[in-house]
Protein backbone atom coordinates (compact mmCIF):
# COMPACT_ATOMS: atom_id res chain seq x y z
CA UNK A 1 0.00 0.00 0.00
CA UNK A 2 1.27 3.45 -0.98
CA UNK A 3 1.41 5.57 1.78
CA UNK A 4 0.19 9.07 1.40
CA UNK A 5 1.32 12.18 3.19
CA UNK A 6 1.53 15.58 1.46
CA UNK A 7 3.16 17.22 4.64
CA UNK A 8 6.36 14.54 3.89
CA UNK A 9 6.56 15.08 0.42
CA UNK A 10 8.95 18.79 -1.22
CA UNK A 11 6.18 21.06 -2.96
CA UNK A 12 7.00 20.26 -6.31
CA UNK A 13 6.25 16.55 -6.20
CA UNK A 14 2.71 16.77 -4.08
CA UNK A 15 0.01 15.38 -6.32
CA UNK A 16 -1.67 18.24 -7.70
CA UNK A 17 1.44 20.02 -8.69
CA UNK A 18 2.61 17.18 -10.67
CA UNK A 19 -1.16 17.02 -12.30
CA UNK A 20 -0.94 21.04 -13.25
CA UNK A 21 3.18 20.30 -14.82
CA UNK A 22 1.24 17.29 -17.28
CA UNK A 23 -1.91 19.88 -17.70
CA UNK A 24 0.69 22.30 -18.57
CA UNK A 25 2.59 19.85 -21.01
CA UNK A 26 -0.98 18.95 -22.59
CA UNK A 27 -1.91 22.48 -23.03
CA UNK A 28 1.42 22.93 -24.82
CA UNK A 29 0.68 20.30 -26.84
CA UNK A 30 -2.80 21.66 -27.80
CA UNK A 31 -1.60 24.78 -28.97
CA UNK A 32 2.11 24.30 -29.85
CA UNK A 33 1.35 27.84 -32.52
CA UNK A 34 0.51 30.05 -30.21
CA UNK A 35 -3.04 30.24 -32.04
CA UNK A 36 -4.73 31.98 -29.27
CA UNK A 37 -7.22 28.96 -28.83
CA UNK A 38 -7.34 27.45 -25.60
CA UNK A 39 -8.29 24.11 -24.12
CA UNK A 40 -11.81 25.11 -23.18
CA UNK A 41 -11.79 26.49 -27.65
CA UNK A 42 -11.14 22.76 -28.59
CA UNK A 43 -13.50 21.23 -26.25
CA UNK A 44 -16.53 23.64 -27.67
CA UNK A 45 -14.93 22.73 -31.29
CA UNK A 46 -15.51 19.24 -30.29
CA UNK A 47 -18.75 19.20 -28.71
CA UNK A 48 -20.08 20.73 -31.67
CA UNK A 49 -21.96 18.17 -33.80
CA UNK A 50 -21.83 17.63 -37.70
CA UNK A 51 -25.15 19.80 -38.85
CA UNK A 52 -24.75 21.91 -35.58
CA UNK A 53 -25.61 22.64 -32.28
CA UNK A 54 -27.82 25.39 -30.86
CA UNK A 55 -25.99 27.38 -27.70
CA UNK A 56 -28.25 25.42 -25.50
CA UNK A 57 -27.15 21.78 -26.39
CA UNK A 58 -23.57 23.17 -26.21
CA UNK A 59 -23.84 24.46 -22.55
CA UNK A 60 -25.27 21.28 -21.37
CA UNK A 61 -23.18 18.77 -23.01
CA UNK A 62 -19.73 20.93 -21.74
CA UNK A 63 -21.24 21.52 -18.81
CA UNK A 64 -21.31 25.60 -19.50
CA UNK A 65 -23.06 28.81 -18.98
CA UNK A 66 -25.22 29.54 -21.97
CA UNK A 67 -23.17 32.86 -21.43
CA UNK A 68 -19.63 31.36 -21.32
CA UNK A 69 -20.62 28.98 -24.60
CA UNK A 70 -21.99 32.53 -26.08
CA UNK A 71 -18.82 34.26 -25.20
CA UNK A 72 -16.88 31.24 -26.82
CA UNK A 73 -18.56 31.00 -29.96
CA UNK A 74 -17.92 34.54 -30.57
CA UNK A 75 -14.50 34.02 -29.99
CA UNK A 76 -14.25 31.35 -32.53
CA UNK A 77 -16.47 33.37 -35.11
CA UNK A 78 -13.94 35.85 -35.07
CA UNK A 79 -10.79 33.17 -35.70
CA UNK A 80 -12.91 31.47 -38.43
CA UNK A 81 -13.44 28.31 -36.69
CA UNK A 82 -17.19 28.55 -36.05
CA UNK A 83 -20.04 29.91 -38.12
CA UNK A 84 -23.62 30.40 -36.79
CA UNK A 85 -26.60 29.58 -39.67
CA UNK A 86 -30.15 29.28 -39.68
CA UNK A 87 -31.48 25.84 -38.98
CA UNK A 88 -33.12 25.50 -42.55
CA UNK A 89 -35.85 23.23 -40.54
CA UNK A 90 -36.56 25.59 -38.09
CA UNK A 91 -35.84 29.82 -39.54
CA UNK A 92 -36.07 30.89 -35.51
CA UNK A 93 -33.23 28.42 -34.63
CA UNK A 94 -29.55 29.02 -34.91
CA UNK A 95 -27.03 27.05 -34.94
CA UNK A 96 -23.39 27.12 -34.36
CA UNK A 97 -21.32 24.68 -37.44
CA UNK A 98 -17.44 23.87 -37.36
CA UNK A 99 -15.91 25.58 -40.29
CA UNK A 100 -13.04 23.89 -42.57
CA UNK A 101 -11.11 25.73 -40.04
CA UNK A 102 -12.85 24.47 -37.17
CA UNK A 103 -12.35 20.98 -38.59
CA UNK A 104 -9.01 20.99 -39.45
CA UNK A 105 -7.94 22.22 -35.45
CA UNK A 106 -9.96 19.63 -34.21
CA UNK A 107 -7.88 16.80 -36.35
CA UNK A 108 -4.84 18.63 -34.94
CA UNK A 109 -5.59 18.37 -31.59
CA UNK A 110 -6.29 14.41 -32.08
CA UNK A 111 -3.49 13.92 -33.81
CA UNK A 112 -1.42 16.01 -31.11
CA UNK A 113 -2.56 14.46 -28.00
CA UNK A 114 -2.48 11.31 -29.58
CA UNK A 115 1.89 11.74 -30.15
CA UNK A 116 1.79 12.45 -26.76
CA UNK A 117 0.27 9.69 -25.38
CA UNK A 118 2.45 7.58 -27.22
CA UNK A 119 5.46 9.64 -25.92
CA UNK A 120 3.86 9.03 -22.14
CA UNK A 121 3.26 5.59 -23.19
CA UNK A 122 7.21 4.81 -24.41
CA UNK A 123 8.35 6.68 -21.11
CA UNK A 124 6.39 4.26 -18.78
CA UNK A 125 5.53 1.12 -20.72
CA UNK A 126 2.46 0.46 -21.93
CA UNK A 127 0.82 -1.32 -19.66
CA UNK A 128 1.69 1.65 -16.94
CA UNK A 129 0.03 3.92 -19.25
CA UNK A 130 -3.07 1.69 -19.38
CA UNK A 131 -3.41 1.91 -16.25
CA UNK A 132 -2.75 5.43 -15.11
CA UNK A 133 -5.36 6.22 -18.20
CA UNK A 134 -8.01 4.06 -16.19
CA UNK A 135 -6.95 5.07 -12.90
CA UNK A 136 -7.60 8.94 -14.01
CA UNK A 137 -10.65 8.15 -16.20
CA UNK A 138 -12.22 6.45 -12.66
CA UNK A 139 -10.99 9.77 -10.98
CA UNK A 140 -12.53 11.97 -12.95
CA UNK A 141 -15.77 9.71 -12.93
CA UNK A 142 -16.05 9.44 -9.29
CA UNK A 143 -15.29 13.64 -8.85
CA UNK A 144 -18.10 14.32 -11.21
CA UNK A 145 -20.08 12.23 -9.43
CA UNK A 146 -19.10 14.34 -6.08
CA UNK A 147 -19.39 17.59 -7.59
CA UNK A 148 -22.82 19.42 -6.81
CA UNK A 149 -24.26 20.69 -9.83
CA UNK A 150 -24.20 24.24 -10.61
Amino acid sequence: MIEVNPQAAPESTHIVNLMIGLLQASRAALNPDGHGLRPSHYRLLEATRAGGSTITELAAKLPMTKQAVGQFVNQLITTGHIAVETDPSDKRRRVVVRTLAGDDAVEAVHERIAALEIEWASLIGNQAYAQMRASLALLAERSAAASPPD
